[in-house]
């Protein structure tokens, strides 16, 4: 229930990233998978009244439109239009536009004039609303809720409450696997854009809590943890043995046992070591004959990998599938004999999530926000420790039993993530947050 009553809760999210991603080759995973996963199921929740913005600029509003239309047309309904009406530009010139600012972007950040063509920003949203108010319109919302951009600093957007959610703060805790300055420079602006009176964030794992609390950027009990989740239409246990050999057929895998990981392929990921480690493995003839699938794009690490890739021996054979298509990810998953996930540090850990749920063994390292996810359910070792990676590879590739033990320990842990949960946990939130700004003296809310 609302904090007024039985009426639903007014929330406008600002989703920019979701319309640039739209427009990216491949651009549609990680984080924006996440958030249109979370989107299209709070969009389903009777509690919640949304709609939609694209804050950032116009080019980023226009690319929302491309998104809804690619994504669920009923969404364009939701989007609140920003800045002068009937003004839309062309398609061939808002590609070339993005396509420019995009380009441009890593060099000049967020203040690439390209990037930010024909932009109308936080004012112009503000007055937007505030014109709707006075008409009648939407007016002001319970929750302003950011899933990405940094909340807007330039006047008040007329929300009784803001909220940002940190997928993580892996660019500065972590910045040599950063090269690029604006992730880093995204990061630290959204961390700047919460020293805002009644801004609250949700945090995807209590590692990033933590970090927030160690840099004093909010107040402990303004700072939340909500996990998020893997499809459960996309990501549940394949049996079919015709489907499990077509997708090897696909991919190029050979007949046998086979450990997969899943990643995009860069430094953090630790595919080296993982690469060596399966070499030292595959070396010992005490230990059965199996191939590595490494799958995903092929990033800044995919050269050192590649390298790795070529002294394996002919016992232990090594795959590269490139990126794999939606609708073979669960048979993927199924077919392994084990998930391995040696990162170096992630803000919250779909693959392994996504691996437990299709019912396969999970041996993942014990970096931050992984045992979050995996629990006691996963074979578990420091990432920069190669003789436990090693001792972990070999050990699954042995033991059949253990293999059993830890699908079903996987199948069990997997249950207690759901889109509902998060939904329902994100609600909780709002909720909680409005009743604490009812309860707050007059002088202390926004606007006095």
């Amino acid at each position: 229930m609302c904090a007024d009553g039985d009426r639903r809760v007014r929330v406008l999210y600002d989703v920019s990233h979701l319309g640039q991603a739209a427009r990216v080759p491949g651009g549609r995973r990680g984080i924006y998978r996440a958030s249109e996963a979370f989107l299209l199921h709070a969009l389903a929740d009777p509690r919640l009244e949304i709609q939609l913005v694209a804050a950032e600029s116009r080019t980023a509003q226009l690319n929302l439109r491309y998104f809804a239309a690619a994504t669920e047309p009923a969404l364009a309904r939701r989007i609140l239009p920003v800045g002068a009406p009937g003004q839309p530009l062309r398609s061939t010139i808002e590609r070339a536009v993005f396509t420019a600012g995009v380009r441009l972007r890593p060099w000049f950040g967020g203040h690439s004039a390209l990037w930010h063509a024909a932009a109308r920003g936080p004012k112009q949203l503000v007055n937007r609303m505030n014109r709707d108010a006075h008409h009648g319109g939407p007016g002001t919302v319970d929750v302003f809720h950011s899933l990405f951009a940094p909340l807007p600093a330039a006047g008040p957007v007329p929300a009784r409450l803001r909220m940002l959610t940190i997928w993580d703060t892996l660019p500065l805790t972590m910045p040599e696997h950063f090269p690029d300055p604006s992730a880093r420079r995204s990061v630290a602006a959204a961390l700047r854009s919460l020293r805002q009176p009644w801004v609250h964030a949700i945090c995807t794992a209590a590692a990033a809590k933590t970090e927030l609390e160690r840099r004093a950027v909010l107040e402990p009990e303004r700072i939340h943890v909500v996990p998020l989740a893997a499809d459960e239409a996309r990501f549940h246990p394949v049996r079919d043995p015709e489907r499990l050999a077509a997708v090897r057929r696909r991919y190029g895998i050979p007949l046998g046992d086979y450990l997969l990981t899943l990643s995009a392929i860069d430094p953090r990921k630790n595919l080296p070591h993982l690469i060596r480690a399966f070499r030292a493995v595959q070396a010992d003839h005490a230990v059965p004959a199996a191939t590595l699938v490494i799958a995903g794009e092929r990033g800044l690490g995919a050269g050192r990998a590649l390298s790795e890739a070529r002294l394996a021996t002919e016992r232990g054979r090594i795959v590269f599938t490139g990126r794999v298509a939606d609708a073979d990810l669960a048979a993927l998953y199924s077919g392994a004999r084990a998930f391995v996930f040696p990162s170096l540090g992630e803000g919250f850990g779909l693959p392994p999530l996504e691996a437990m749920q299709c019912g396969a063994a999970v041996v993942c390292s014990n970096a931050p926000a992984l045992p979050e996810v995996t629990g006691d359910a996963a074979l578990s070792f420091p990432p920069r420790d190669p003789a436990a990676l090693a001792a972990a590879l070999r050990a699954v590739l042995l033991d059949d039993a253990l293999v059993q033990r830890l699908r079903e320990r996987g199948l069990r842990r997997a249950v207690q993530f759901s889109w509902r949960r998060t939904v329902d946990e994100t609600i909780a939130v709002y909720e909680d947050a409005l009743a604490s700004l009812a309860a707050a003296p007059a002088a202390t809310t926004p606007g006095r």
